[in-house]
């Protein structure tokens, strides 16, 4: 195991991608985009 991360925030591009290929409201605060954080992430070397 390399890592493990929590609270770790997601690529806001992806994110937003996938926000406008599904339909769903991104969401923003007074008109800025925010990060969407996954809740766990573990980085391994295999």
């Amino acid at each position: 195991m390399l890592q493990v991360k929590e609270q770790f925030p997601l690529e806001r591009n992806i994110t937003i991608e996938l926000a406008e290929s599904t339909g769903i409201k991104y969401p923003n605060v007074r008109g800025i985009d925010q990060y969407l954080p996954s809740d766990f992430l573990v980085e391994t070397t295999s």
